[in-house]
């Protein structure tokens, strides 16, 4: 476990799987907590790389070659958040206000070649940054997505209160069975549109969002005045957004994800925004989090 502190932000890193386990400003959390000593079935904090969100069956098809991967949500028969949120990763440095882990994803059944990937936590007066690098060290081609999983808290009122801003105009929609991707289309008139800034209110999400343009921010609010904002790379042309509905259990509707995304889900399948990462070429993506 990592500490770091600056600028009165404090952070906590899980070694397992270089997991965001907490972010606090001034004392009050930015983001829901997690526990170094349970398993995060809700990835809370989790890095999710070499592909984010769900893949159908665990299975793919890359460059003439069928890999299969483990299930990990058997309610829906799909693999979740890719191959790395629950692996031991190596610290290479840690200081008072950041740190730095790296782990290896090397699994020829589940995947055509070798990559490191790189993380790096950092504090400052504008937030928690989060870099994730991906360098392909083998000899094939690397089919490639990432992003992270924070869960926003606004403040200590509830989720349903919260004000939402985001200026994504396209919402993918999914099968009520799998969560699978089944379309996209536009947010105007739908309960989908949050480009003006509005109450959450009773809406469930577990939906992608996509913006072509450059709008890459999304703000939110508490009734109280606190809020957070959370900001990202131009790679991550997508996000998605889970408003945490688990009836009955704990931290039900207690933050919101936020999950801005490289490529939407499945997208290993469809190869839609997908990355192909040469043997020797990189990829990076930045993540800002930050309280007000």
């Amino acid at each position: 476990m990592l500490s770091i502190a600056s600028q009165g932000y404090s952070a906590v890193v899980n070694v397992r799987g270089a997991e965001l386990i907490s972010l606090q400003f001034r004392g009050r959390h930015v983001v829901v907590p997690g526990d170094v000593n349970q398993p995060n079935s809700a990835y809370r904090g989790s890095v999710l790389a070499p592909w984010p969100n769900r893949l159908a069956d665990g299975r793919y098809r890359y460059d003439g070659v069928d890999y299969q991967v483990d299930i990990n949500e058997p309610s829906r028969q799909t693999a979740l958040h890719g191959l790395v949120y629950e692996v031991p990763w190596t610290v290479v440095a840690h200081s008072a206000d950041s740190c730095e882990l790296t782990c290896v994803i090397d699994d020829s059944d589940s995947y055509p070649t070798t990559l490191e990937l790189s993380i790096r936590y950092s504090l400052a007066i504008n937030g928690l940054t989060i870099e994730l690098t991906a360098h392909n060290q083998g000899s094939r081609t690397a089919p490639y997505g990432c992003s992270i999983h924070p869960y926003l808290v606004a403040g200590t009122d509830a989720l349903d209160e919260w004000t939402l801003s985001l200026g994504c105009d396209q919402v993918q929609h999914v099968d009520g069975e799998r969560l699978l991707p089944t379309r996209v289309g536009h947010v105007s008139g739908t309960l989908f549109d949050f480009c003006a800034p509005r109450p959450i209110g009773s809406t469930e999400i577990d939906n992608a969002f996509r913006n072509d343009g450059i709008n890459r921010m999304l703000h939110l609010r508490s009734t109280m005045g606190t809020g957070v904002e959370m900001e990202w790379s131009d790679d991550c042309v997508w996000v998605q957004l889970h408003t945490a509905d688990r009836p009955g259990l704990e931290h039900h509707r207690a933050g919101l994800a936020v999950e801005p995304m490289t490529c939407p889900p499945d997208a290993l399948n469809s190869g839609v925004d997908l990355v192909h990462l040469v043997p020797g070429a990189s990829h990076k993506s930045v993540w800002r989090i930050a309280a007000y």
